[in-house]
């Protein structure tokens, strides 16, 4: 998530310190629409679940409610799973 904090648009659900968070980090690209994202990291083979819209948590309005992507790493995830997600970030974020 280090990459992904150095874009403007990302996020996180959770602040990103150890102490906060595992392996489940719920975020969205702010001013990027849901489909959009979605359909970037499924082209680049990035499973991550995700959120129905909602409101009321984590700083999110009730009012405006947005979604949140999760991806999930674990034990057998690779260093190379964690870089293509970083990746499909990146682009989703200059590209969605």
């Amino acid at each position: 998530m280090t990459r992904a904090q150095r874009l403007p648009a990302f996020r996180a659900a959770v602040r990103l310190e150890p102490v906060h968070c595992a392996s489940l980090v719920g975020f969205e690209l702010s001013g990027k629409k849901y489909e959009a994202v979605d359909d970037v990291l499924d082209k680049r083979h990035v499973l991550v679940g995700g959120t129905e819209s909602y409101g009321g948590f984590f700083g999110i309005p009730e009012n405006a409610p947005r979604s949140l992507f999760c991806p999930n790493a674990g034990l057998c995830t690779s260093l190379a799973d964690v870089d293509r997600l970083a990746e499909a970030i990146e682009v989703a974020a200059q590209t969605a």
